[in-house]
């Protein structure tokens, strides 16, 4: 027979179990906010590169506009500039190249079907299964 534990004994094992799985819980959320933390300063380091790579990219911009204006003022005009591959300023950084053009189909009617070869060896008329 089965000895039964006191009621302190068993409220002792039961707490011992709680803490065995609590421990798991901790841990598990120790991980979740190391990675929370690690997620915040990625973001913060992500907003501080964005704003370098715009400071650093402005002055290049301010003269790239100054630049296409003196084009202007020189007698060309933004059709021109276009059509010899420089756009306006902040419309894009890279002139777009045309895509090549597709060949036309021949025909609209569908090609026809092509006969299969007739099986020499079997004259009963008796299609294949």
């Amino acid at each position: 027979m089965t000895q039964i534990p006191s009621i302190e004994e068993a409220l002792q094992r039961a707490d011992e179990a709680i803490a065995k799985r609590m421990e798991y819980v901790r841990e598990a959320l120790e991980a979740r906010q190391a990675l929370i933390e690690i997620e915040e300063a990625n973001e913060r380091e992500r907003t501080e590169l964005e704003e370098r790579i715009k400071a650093r990219t402005k002055p290049a911009q301010q003269e790239d506009r100054k630049a296409y204006r003196g084009a202007v003022r020189a007698g060309w005009t933004e059709q021109e500039l276009r059509e010899i591959g420089l756009p306006e300023p902040g419309s894009t950084a890279t002139p777009k190249r045309r895509p090549r053009r597709k060949p036309k189909p021949k025909s609209n009617t569908p090609p026809t079907p092509v006969a299969e070869p007739h099986d020499q060896h079997s004259d009963s008329g008796a299609t294949p299964a």
